[in-house]
């Protein structure tokens, strides 16, 4: 009787699909062409190439993905070669203006760095009709004053992120309303690189709506010259006049303020704040 031969191990030609950008014989996870491009360039390839954020294969799409593996970086739904990778507004999906980018406080006094994510965030939407793409964030008119000093109050924008789980005002909120702060460095990590820079810690603070029906207390905040958001992000009862559905609410929605700034990021460490 003939004894039953080991299986064969198949040859290399047969063990991989070819890769689905360069062609070549490895997954598309190791090719040199998705692994060497930049930031915008995967995005590229990888929408082209109709692949799956999350596992890089082609024939569905991240949300039906049935990979369990997520990014290592964040341990998002996406794949590690993606992390940072900010989607055009031309898609309609939600951008990032700091496009995951990871704050890490460096204090001397403190041999455990805490590290922080802000990512705020933007939804584009198409006016009805039209091919013109709206660019709006969750902003608000805000008091903001230091509970040691109640006399002083500055009215400014605030940037609702729930995607950032840190707040930040700019360097000149805080200069106006006069309230000390600890000198540290941050060692801000974006898709644009990393690079350390020189910041004021500040506690304390309070939010109170222009109505003042509500007041809250703000998280530890840290400076920053400028929040990343634009003007032309405010919402406006012009803006929802143009959807029906909001039609209803824009008698709620404030005027433009053309006097004041987007001065504060509020993160979901406030949940008071940012909660619907």
């Amino acid at each position: 009787m003939k004894s039953r031969q080991p299986n064969q191990t198949a040859s290399p030609s047969t063990q991989l699909s070819p890769c689905s950008i360069c062609m070549g014989n490895h997954p598309v996870a190791k090719c040199i062409k998705l692994s060497s491009a930049s930031l915008d360039e995967k995005y590229d390839i990888v929408r082209s190439k109709r692949l799956c954020f999350r596992c890089l294969k082609p024939g569905h799409l991240s949300r039906d993905c049935q990979s369990r593996s997520n990014c290592r970086d964040c341990n998002k739904r996406h794949h590690t070669l993606l992390h940072g990778v900010n989607p055009t507004n031309q898609t309609g999906q939600i951008q990032s203006y700091y496009s995951q980018g990871r704050i890490q406080e460096a204090q001397n006094r403190h041999p455990d760095s805490v590290t922080a994510t802000a990512n705020a965030s933007s939804v584009s939407l198409t006016s009805p009709g039209e091919l013109t793409t709206i660019t709006s964030s969750k902003i608000v008119p805000v008091f903001v004053s230091h509970r040691d000093y109640p006399g002083k109050e500055v009215k400014v924008y605030a940037l609702l992120d729930d995607a950032s789980d840190t707040t930040f005002l700019t360097n000149q909120v805080k200069e106006e309303l006069g309230v000390p702060g600890v000198e540290t460095n941050l060692s801000l990590s974006t898709m644009h690189g990393r690079r350390v820079i020189s910041v004021s810690r500040t506690d304390g603070l309070t939010v109170e709506r222009p109505d003042r029906r509500a007041k809250i207390d703000l998280p530890r905040a840290y400076t920053k010259d400028k929040i990343p958001s634009r003007r032309n992000q405010i919402p406006t009862p012009a803006i929802a006049e143009i959807w029906s559905h909001l039609q209803r609410i824009k008698e709620k929605i404030p005027e433009l303020d053309k006097e004041i700034d987007i001065g504060l990021l509020i993160g979901c460490n406030c949940p008071k704040a940012i909660k619907p």
